[in-house]
């Protein structure tokens, strides 16, 4: 027995064998991982209670005691005490708090800045260069309106970081002295957190507000964010930024080793984190595991051998039906040979000018030819499908295409006869589909060959619908003619092989009846199906369904429809022939919200050629808080539909209905949207919105939307419209990166440099969407579907519309509770995505290289143009800082230095962190001003 043969022939039901034991010893195991974790993080949030109390316990001591020496001070400045007097009361108080036996645990000492002199109580013998002003503990201070703790950081008598309890003096009526500040020792924080552990090699962090390390057994630098400590340390402070819980998050910590971590929030906004070994996380769950794997194993062997044998006999009954199916195959193709020649040459002597006998002969010999290749061609097909050797060859393809090849193909069979044809087309067809486009059209050929041929006179109708299906789009083609019918004692025969159902006054003789099988049978495997209704004498009509993956849910729209009704269509699926008469905007200003940057970016640059002023927000509660403010008032809101904690359809119920203002209620809030599917419109009209727009975002769509909700100004009114037409892709011009036509997206957004901008936002902010994506599990369905409907939309936004398809497989299967796909498609997900993200680094790093060979050459940035950086970045003036920001990366930077800071701001702006980027230029100013 060839046991390798029967393993293959039976390799699926091996497969679900060894699959159903193995689910039940993952099952096994989950439940024991499930009660191991819970153990973990009952013992974790006892450590944590405790760690919690110790802690609060060794900040809150040194404010009280802090606050006392604040009284006394304010006592003896309002009775103006002299400088000396109030430096000998801070000695002696410092003195007196850092005694062993009943001082303050960590305290250092205390010091000010009192009016305008240092007071030293400490012993820090500062010499003349030393500027208090200029020292964290007062520069933090002066920004804040009560007492507050610094972030770490390094004074002259500490080996080690120290923080700062510091407050603004007041004298008692009101009077302004200076600052006051005590130091507090970390060390002991730090010997605390190295004890907070629940297993061997576990470890405890603290991290303050500002998500800058307090407090790490090895690490000893100040001034160190959270971030800064590696990668998976980057999406932990990614997401305490944004409120969210982390518990077991894996990471490696800074001693290379894959970790466990926790973080909880303090009393005061501080954090405490706690790291734990992974190694013995999952010790006793591994452990197990691979037991319960091993019986599984061994348990599944026994039935799959009984299933090799049961394969065996089945292979001997299948060995005489698969040999007449490779002979008919066979004999198909010696046949098709000859008939090719023979087809080939007639044709070319019909072209020649020869005797009426002759041509007649040939014509003839041709179409029967012909026939008798159509005829061949079902009959290897139907044996390709019976033995199992069909493939179906799936790949994007365009629908309003399809069915105008289709068509024309089939419409010269009319020839003399009297018949009509006429095409009805459902308009909001979507229009890039993914299926086997040959074998769509071998289906609509049969159907539309069928209805020319056994129709004498009358009428022939090609209707064309869809249906929303499953997450797949059911694409609708139904032929109708006005041939004799078909009897209903025939119809059940329409569907059987070598079958023939058509009254023989109405057949052409010259068709193996094979046809409307293979319909059947192709339909059937695209999970679709056929259908007919037939009348004796009025004709019939053939339905046929097919499930169709959808690309690009953008309708065809009624012009195509009408163009392809009319047999006038003439295929366009990119921009290179797009114009538009743009009115201009300039005084108008848009709120566009999006978690996605990449997005935010697509929107601002498609916005650009209008003149707009546009601001951004990146979540749903960023635009609640906008239009409660009233100011800046917005023309129209862009909201995005699907957003982490609050979605648009929140934001917008938030908006109006509980603002309560005639702003919030009025405002045109259009919503963005990469789920456009047909009746979505009714449902975000209902929800509060105007209007909404699909993603990707069509430049002509959105052209509509701001015609129609974004009102012009009084001054504007004699403005004249803008044609805009495609931009120059310039260096983009035949470049194709991934798979994506770069010169025609350069075009769509309007020149190389706006659609790098984008690509390169792309490549930054993908990664950390990835991150969200890696090991989803049953329970975070709704996380990651959120993350994943993310990626769908900024991957299509830059034409990768292979990793945006298989990312709304994957959204389509979280909303269905579907875990099974996600775990089957993520991996391949995920690796697309990360050869997307590669490949257009590549090429953004090719050009961007030659671009900075080219740049003029400098050796500082502009003063000038970074103060004007700093006042847009006050003032949040996007736009502006966006033209700023270009004029200094114009030119190429000599110190590392500048080049650094350079990118430093860019980083910030693109993340719209403009509060650190104003104060980072301010101490950069100040700075070189002193220089």
């Amino acid at each position: 027995m060839n046991w390798i043969r029967s393993l293959l022939e039976i390799r699926k039901q091996a497969l679900l064998v060894f699959a159903s034991f193995l689910l039940m010893a993952s099952v096994a195991c989950l439940a024991l991982s499930s009660v191991v974790q819970d153990n973990v993080l009952n013992s974790l949030s006892e450590e944590i209670n405790k760690s919690e109390e110790t802690i609060m316990a060794y900040l809150r001591n040194p404010v009280i005691a802090f606050n006392n020496v604040y009284i006394s001070l304010q006592d003896k400045l309002d009775n103006d005490e002299s400088p000396e007097a109030v430096l000998e009361y801070l000695s002696s108080v410092s003195s007196s708090m850092r005694r062993p036996e009943d001082g303050v645990q960590g305290f250092l000492g205390i010091y000010g800045f009192i009016n305008g002199q240092f007071v030293d109580s400490i012993g820090l013998n500062p010499d003349q260069n030393y500027d208090p002003q200029q020292r964290p503990w007062y520069r933090q201070t002066i920004l804040r309106s009560q007492g507050s703790y610094t972030s770490p950081y390094l004074n002259a008598l500490a080996e080690h970081p120290i923080i700062s309890y510091t407050q603004k003096l007041y004298g008692k009526k009101g009077d302004f002295y200076g600052v006051l500040s005590m130091d507090l020792d970390l060390l002991w924080l730090m010997d605390y957190a190295k004890s907070l552990q629940i297993m061997n090699g576990g470890y405890g962090m603290i991290v303050n507000e500002y998500l800058y390390v307090v407090s790490h057994p090895y690490v000893l630098s100040a001034d160190l964010p959270l971030s800064r400590m590696g990668p998976d340390f980057e999406v932990i402070s990614d997401l305490l930024r944004r409120g969210q819980a982390v518990n077991a998050v894996s990471v490696k910590d800074v001693n290379g080793v894959r970790s466990i971590a926790f973080f909880r929030k303090l009393y005061n906004g501080w954090f405490i984190g706690v790291i734990l070994p992974a190694s013995q996380y999952y010790a006793a769950v591994s452990r197990m595991a691979a037991i319960l794997f091993t019986l599984a194993v061994m348990l599944a062997a026994a039935p799959v051998y009984l299933l090799l044998r049961l394969n065996a006999v089945k292979m001997l009954a299948d060995a005489e039906s698969q040999a007449k199916s490779a002979f008919l195959a066979m004999m198909s193709h010696e046949i098709r040979t000859p008939l090719t020649a023979i087809i080939g040459l007639s044709g070319l002597h019909l072209r020649r000018d020869i005797p009426e006998v002759l041509l007649n002969d040939l014509h003839a010999i041709h179409r029967a030819g012909t026939t008798l290749l159509g005829i061949i061609n079902d009959i290897l097909d139907m044996s390709k499908i019976r033995s199992e050797r069909f493939d179906l060859i799936e790949d994007n393809y365009n629908l309003p295409s399809l069915i105008n090849d289709s068509v024309q193909m089939n419409i010269v069979l009319i020839g003399d006869k009297p018949i009509t044809f006429r095409l009805d087309i459902e308009a909001t067809l979507p229009s890039v589909l993914w299926g086997d486009e040959l074998r769509v059209k071998q289906i609509l050929n049969n159907l539309l060959s069928n209805a020319f041929k056994y129709s004498l006179r009358g009428q022939v109708t090609l209707r064309c619908s869809w249906e929303q299906a499953e997450g797949r789009g059911l694409i609708i083609f139904s032929v109708a003619d006005t041939g004799l019918g078909i009897k209903a004692e025939d119809l059940g025969k329409l569907f059987t092989p070598y079958g023939q159902a058509r009254n023989k006054a109405n057949r052409q003789g010259d068709s193996t009846g094979l046809g409307l099988l293979i319909v059947k049978q192709l339909a059937e495997r695209m999970g679709g199906s056929v259908e007919v209704q037939s009348e004796y004498g009025r004709g019939s009509v053939f339905t046929v369904r097919l499930r169709q993956k959808i690309v690009d849910p953008t309708p065809i729209g009624e012009k195509a429809a009408a163009r392809l009704a009319s047999l006038k269509h003439a295929e366009d699926n990119n921009y290179n022939c797009l114009t538009l008469l743009r009115e201009p905007m300039t005084e108008a200003r848009v709120l566009v919200v999006d978690d996605i940057e990449t997005n935010l970016e697509v929107a601002r640059r498609l916005l650009q050629p209008y003149g707009l002023k546009v601001d951004c927000a990146r979540s749903g509660l960023a635009a609640v808080q906008a239009v409660r403010a009233g100011e800046p008032r917005y023309d129209a809101i862009f909201m995005d539909h699907m957003m982490p904690e609050m979605d648009g359809l929140e934001a917008t119920r938030i908006i109006r209905q509980e603002i309560g203002t005639d702003y919030a209620r009025s405002v045109p809030i259009i919503a963005l949207t990469a789920n456009a599917l047909v009746g979505n419109d009714k449902m975000f009209l209902s929800q509060g919105f105007s209007a909404f727009v699909s993603k990707p975002i069509d430049i002509t769509q959105l052209d509509g939307v701001l015609r129609q909700w974004v009102s012009r100004r009084p001054d504007e009114a004699g403005a004249l419209a803008v044609i805009q037409r495609p931009a120059d892709p310039g260096t983009l011009e035949n470049v194709v990166a991934a798979g994506i036509d770069c010169g025609a997206m350069a075009r769509r957004f309007g020149g190389d440099q706006n659609y790098l901008k984008v690509v390169e936002s792309f490549i930054k902010h993908t990664p950390l969407i990835l991150s969200r994506l890696q090991n989803p599990s049953s329970g975070s369905l709704t996380d990651y579907r959120i993350a994943v409907h993310g990626l769908k939309a900024s991957a299509r936004g830059i034409g990768g519309l292979a990793v945006g398809a298989l990312a709304e497989q994957l959204e389509m299967a979280a909303k269905n509770n579907d875990y099974q796909t996600i775990d089957d498609k993520n991996a391949e997900l995920l690796t697309e995505a990360h050869k997307l993200v590669e490949a257009l680094a590549g090429l953004v790093d090719d050009l961007r290289g030659r671009e900075e060979a080219a740049k003029p050459a400098a050796e500082k940035l502009d003063p000038e143009l970074l103060s004007r950086l700093k006042a847009a970045a006050g003032q949040f003036a996007i736009d502006e800082m966006e033209e700023l920001l270009s004029q200094l990366e114009g030119l190429s930077y000599s110190s590392p230095g500048e080049a650094e800071l350079l990118a430093w701001l860019r980083e910030q702006a693109d993340n719209l962190e403009y509060e650190p980027l104003a104060r980072r230029l301010a101490e950069e100013l100040s700075a070189r001003r002193r220089e």
